[in-house]
């Protein structure tokens, strides 16, 4: 008796939906002229060499492409944004690139990271 194929894979586990690439935008910039000395020594964390503070924003790939939708996540710093990014994008970072790519999907399949 020939099983149907509803029946054959009863139980299997499904990701119907593939994961989307994750966006992440950086920034540098400077302070605004009105902010008080205790705060300016508040954010020295997130100063990056002396070209300004790393703010970071995220989001998926096909939103981002249609709609333009982000969001933005505040200020990071350099150890964090490093983290985040890895050793190759991190070097692109330091070289002036400012838009990178979190791929989750390869060869048609998820991928996961464990962080």
């Amino acid at each position: 008796m020939e099983k149907g194929k509803y029946y054959a894979n009863r139980g299997v586990e499904r990701n119907k939906t593939p994961l989307q690439n994750i966006i992440i935008i950086v920034e540098v910039k400077p302070l605004r002229n009105d902010v008080s000395e205790e705060t300016k020594t508040e954010y020295e964390k997130y100063k990056f060499k002396d070209l300004g503070y790393i703010t970071w924003s995220s989001g998926r790939e096909r939103e981002y492409n249609s709609y333009g939708l982000i969001g933005w996540h505040g200020f990071i710093t350099p150890e964090d944004l490093k983290n985040r990014l890895g050793d190759k994008q991190w070097a692109k970072f330091c070289q002036g690139k400012r838009k990178f790519i979190d791929q989750r999907r390869i060869d048609g399949k998820n991928i996961s990271k464990t962080k």
